[in-house]
């Protein structure tokens, strides 16, 4: 069963376009901080990266501008040419 934030993470990633993943747990004695795992729903399946948030900046305003860069990376990596190597280096 889903705790209360659980349902408000969801809510929040659902609002601003993404698809709720879960959390990730942190782990305090590493320093390891908890984070909220999402992705574009919008966005084909091949081209889904999880993004994630701390806790407290999960917010639909938050996912819509993360999912907005993450989009602006693709476009950007789109429009460089691939570049291929063969063989060893003389």
């Amino acid at each position: 069963m889903e705790s209360p934030k659980e349902i408000y993470y969801a809510a929040m990633v659902e609002l601003g376009g993404g698809n709720y993943r879960g959390i990730q747990r942190g782990d305090a004695s590493i320093g390891l901080e908890p984070l909220v795992l999402f992705d574009d729903a919008s966005a084909p399946k091949a081209e889904r990266s999880t993004m994630a948030l701390k806790p407290e900046d999960v917010s639909a305003d938050r996912v819509r501008r993360e999912i907005a860069a993450k989009r602006e990376a693709y476009a950007t990596f789109a429009q460089i040419p691939e570049q291929v190597f063969c063989g060893a280096a003389q």
